[in-house]
């Protein structure tokens, strides 16, 4: 882009409430990294975007496919988000984007959102992945893994990812919300019982 490090951290300002200095450090220092990482270079003050080598090929992915979430987690920004989703087509597009950039051979999908589970083509998404060879993250609160979804997922996924904050039920809903922790005990029964991995 156009804008300077010093335009970024100041647009930043204005949504994080973090002082200005600490974000251009911030950002001075990401900056560092990717040219570390041979990422990109600077020439005549424009980046450019340079071959992929063996240690900048992606490795894990997060693929945020919806806004909506059937929880209000006190520290999350989704509660707050609108409730739009990543429909099939634009995730097939943005794996090829990715795929352009230079990936492992099989590298991780953390397919994430808001609640995953609400979209309604997570299926059909995660079979996509699936055929493309990706170890596939199922990241879920755990509310919406009954029988009939684990049977649905059990082929599509190699591992779900449970969202627990405290091994309290009590604290933990006081984080995540009345129910939240009962949602993730009954997930891991099922889980458990089909032979579907989570953590």
């Amino acid at each position: 882009g156009k804008n300077t490090i010093e335009e970024i951290a100041h647009q930043l300002r204005k949504i994080y409430d973090i002082p200005e200095d600490i974000l251009l450090e911030d950002c001075k220092a990401f900056i560092a990294q990717l040219e570390k990482g041979e990422m990109w270079c600077r020439e005549t003050g424009n980046p450019q975007v340079l071959p992929a080598n063996e240690s900048t090929l992606v490795s894990e992915i997060y693929l945020d496919i919806i806004g909506k979430c059937n929880n209000r987690c006190s520290y999350c920004f989704k509660s707050t988000s609108n409730e739009e989703e990543t429909p099939y087509d634009v995730v097939v597009k943005r794996r090829e984007e990715v795929k352009k950039i230079g990936m492992i051979k099989k590298p991780v999908v953390f397919v994430t959102g808001g609640e995953p589970m609400l979209h309604s083509e997570i299926y059909k998404i995660l079979k996509y992945l699936k055929e493309k060879d990706y170890f596939v993250v199922l990241c879920t609160d755990g509310k919406l893994i009954g029988h009939d979804t684990a049977e649905k997922i059990m082929d599509l996924v190699d591992m779900v990812q449970l969202s627990l904050d405290h091994p309290e039920k009590k604290v933990n809903e006081q984080i995540r919300g009345k129910g939240s922790f009962s949602w993730v005990m009954n997930a891991i029964e099922i889980l458990n019982e089909k032979n579907i991995a989570f953590m």
